[in-house]
Parts: structure tokens; C-alpha cells; sequence
């Protein structure tokens, strides 16, 4: 078993098993809540203009 730390701050945490009968057999768990920033918008103001040659 390992476990990795996400990005959004989750755990996931995999669990695996290999053998000739079932193959490799991997049972993936993820604990925690994920954190996700919210979205930053730059706001642009413009004269309203477009010159096209």
C-alpha cells in the first residue's frame, strides 16, 4: 500500500493485491474534503474600439 498527497489537499491512499489467478487488483481510497481556490478574474476595461485592416 502507498498513499500520495494531492494537489486540493486530498490523501489518496491505494491498496493493492497481485496473484496468477486475479491479476493486480489495486482498491483506491481518497480521505479528506478537496480545497479548491476560487478562480481569480482580471477585469479589462476598454475604449469599445476594434480597428480591423
Amino acid at each position: 500500500a502507498y498513499s500520495l498527497a494531492e494537489p486540493d489537499g486530498t490523501t489518496r491512499i491505494v491498496e493493492y493485491t497481485a496473484d496468477k489467478h486475479n491479476g493486480f487488483n489495486a482498491v483506491v481510497k481518497r480521505i479528506g474534503h478537496a480545497q479548491h481556490p476560487q478562480p481569480h478574474y482580471d477585469h479589462h476595461s476598454s475604449s469599445g474600439y476594434y480597428s480591423h485592416y
